[in-house]
């Protein structure tokens, strides 16, 4: 008999051309997906990147020369990090580079009149024009960006110390790290504070006339403090009781005004950045004279804080 059948050879051909003659389509939203999914990686490598340095530094100038290594900031040569401790009448900016380290004190008005014109910049991209009137030494072109955080405003600005324009994957770079990066400040920021304080407080300890324990958690005759923290004096037989209870007012004091502090200082900077912004857009003469009389106290008040 006469096999008409088609053999495996003749059907795995048939299968081919079907399968050619199929237009494959790809999901209507794969590729935006696809950019996403890029994107959210991206932030990955960055995010557990900034996870390591911030773990391994507790001052800002480690941390800045850190950043500078990252693979989207290669191109950098240069970080200017600018810090205001709200409610304090001066600032800093730091000038890190891969073998040195430069600090400068100034005035906090100059680092507010910094802050806002980089707060109204819309591309982040800055020459020498945008310094005139500033005492800055920042050399070249530079890409910048403000954030507030909880006891600090601060400014981060890179530059390649050139005069060229920023690459498109520079000012990606950039953009990318700018949104996730103003936590990291704040904890590394945080870090400092905490660490001085300490200090204070220990320098302070070593001079007073008797020896004071200071507990996180205190036992049943510590004391407790408006921080949290516990503290007892450990009396001996040759100091007067006078004495000791002056010193616990004292310390009690130290603790309040040191809160009123900053419940005073964090609604006073609000306040000046409110004015110093409504000052550059007001057009007419009285309203403007009655806004500088404005600022002006305000700046009393801090001063007096």
């Amino acid at each position: 008999m006469e096999d008409h059948g088609h053999s495996s050879h003749q059907a795995v051909n048939s299968n081919s051309d079907n399968l050619k003659e199929r237009e494959f389509k790809l999901p209507a939203n794969y590729n935006k997906f696809k950019k996403e999914a890029q994107k959210a990686s991206d932030f990955s490598s960055l995010i557990t990147y900034l996870n390591e340095q911030s773990s391994k530094t507790n001052n800002i100038t480690a941390f800045c020369r850190r950043l500078l290594k990252y693979k989207g900031f290669n191109s950098f040569k240069t970080i200017h990090f600018f810090k205001h401790e709200k409610g304090q009448s001066f600032a800093q900016k730091f000038e890190v580079a891969a073998s040195q380290a430069k600090v400068k004190d100034f005035h906090v008005n100059e680092f507010n009149q910094l802050f806002q014109r980089i707060k109204k910049s819309k591309n982040r991209t800055f020459g020498q024009e945008s310094l005139k009137g500033f005492n800055f030494d920042i050399l070249g072109t530079f890409l910048a960006r403000e954030f507030s955080l909880g006891n600090h405003n601060v400014i981060l600005i890179v530059s390649r110390n050139d005069f060229l324009t920023q690459t498109k994957e520079e000012k990606q770079s950039f953009s990318k790290a700018s949104k996730v990066i103003a936590p990291y400040f704040d904890i590394i920021l945080n870090k400092e504070l905490e660490i001085q304080q300490l200090k204070n407080i220990d320098l302070a300890l070593r001079h007073l006339p008797f020896k004071v324990d200071v507990q996180p958690i205190g036992k049943e005759d510590y004391k407790k403090l408006p921080s949290g923290r516990h503290f007892k004096i450990q009396r001996e037989e040759t100091l007067d009781q006078a004495d000791i209870f002056h010193q616990e007012r004292i310390a009690l004091l130290g603790e309040l005004l040191n809160t009123l502090k900053h419940e005073l200082s964090n609604p006073l900077f609000g306040l000046q950045l409110s004015a110093d912004l409504l000052l550059s857009e007001i057009e007419n003469p009285e309203s403007a004279q009655f806004m500088k009389e404005i600022r002006s106290s305000i700046k009393r008040s801090q001063s007096i804080i």
